[in-house]
């Protein structure tokens, strides 16, 4: 028996602004899924705890930002799966 579960996924990589002496490095990956009935769920993980500490402001902005992103695609979900409810 197949069982096939879908599920809508993000990622995000958030890197240091690169300079001329070197490439960005990336410190923080974020991580989001929708189920098929519109259940968001995040997180994040830090790989560069003092790259992470000198760019607070900016990985918070980021944080911010990603939830939103996978916050409005669990919307599009429900609200698409209350308007079929709603058609029947």
């Amino acid at each position: 028996m197949l069982d096939v579960n879908k599920k809508i996924h993000f990622d995000g990589v958030l890197s240091t602004d690169a300079t001329d002496e070197r490439n960005s490095i990336a410190y923080t990956t974020f991580l989001g899924d929708v189920t098929k009935d519109g259940v968001p769920s995040m997180s994040y993980y830090i790989s560069d705890e003092n790259i992470y500490k000198s760019n607070l402001k900016a990985f918070r902005e980021a944080w911010t930002n990603f939830q939103n992103i996978v916050f409005d695609e669990a919307d599009k979900v429900t609200a698409a799966l209350e308007a079929a409810t709603t058609e029947v």
